[in-house]
């Protein structure tokens, strides 16, 4: 349980801190179509950390928690409560998509705060995210 606080944390935390101050032009090639088929509602699954899988613990009577991308560069993390109303902490931020990464950045200077990848196979989203302590990756299935 542990673990999947501390992980959801960190994904809280990624987002919350991340503001794009610019977006992405719409433009051919691979780098717009990877951004569109990252667009939609995907349900988390689980993470791995250390190596080690772990599923995401759901409400038990409500939605499932998701990630939103939406075709106009907004990212949404909805997660529900006990009650099965969405939580208070509702985290929306800018994404920009350049091929396979996702890049955040501060709102004073541009500068890159973070950087995942993200790969897509069969409905399944794996986003990874380098930290100090290794690699952190999201799995989630598009709903």
């Amino acid at each position: 349980m542990k673990r999947i606080n501390y992980l959801i944390k960190f994904f809280l935390l990624f987002f919350v801190v991340t503001v794009i101050s610019c977006k992405s032009d719409d433009d051919t090639g691979s780098g717009n179509e990877n951004k569109k088929s990252i667009i939609g509602k995907w349900a988390i699954k689980s993470t791995i950390v250390e190596g080690e899988e772990e599923e995401y613990k759901h409400q038990i009577g409500c939605e499932k928690d998701y990630y939103e991308f939406t075709e106009d560069l907004l990212f949404k993390f909805i997660r529900y409560e006990k009650n099965c109303e969405i939580s208070d902490d509702e985290i929306i931020a800018d994404y920009i998509v350049n091929d396979t990464m996702i890049e955040t950045y501060s709102s004073e200077g541009g500068q890159i705060i973070s950087e995942g990848t993200y790969y897509i196979e069969n409905d399944i989203l794996k986003l990874v995210f380098e930290t100090p302590n290794g690699d952190i990756t999201g799995i989630f299935t598009r709903i």
